[in-house]
């Protein structure tokens, strides 16, 4: 298992913050979203990093991440994804 963090480029974080804001702050293995055709850069990037699956229908991908992400707000205006902890 590859445990290294990944850098998203600017576009590929806004789109999981938006999935991230859009499921109710978090994103588990096996969630499954929808993404329009202007997005396909942003979903190839994602997809080679490993964090996302496209599915045989158009437009569906799937979170392949094994535990989930949570969006975190800070005290800073950035807001950063964190990988959920099962404390």
């Amino acid at each position: 298992m590859n445990t290294k963090a990944r850098e998203l480029e600017p576009g590929e974080l806004a789109f999981m913050e938006s999935v991230l804001e859009a499921s109710g702050g978090e994103i588990t293995r096996g969630t499954i979203f929808l993404f329009d055709h202007t997005e396909s850069c942003v979903v190839s990037g994602l997809e080679k990093k490993g964090l996302i699956l496209r599915q045989h229908a158009e437009g569906e991908v799937e979170a392949t991440v094994r535990r989930g992400l949570v969006h975190q707000r800070g005290p800073s205006p950035h807001r950063k994804l964190t990988r959920k902890r099962n404390d």
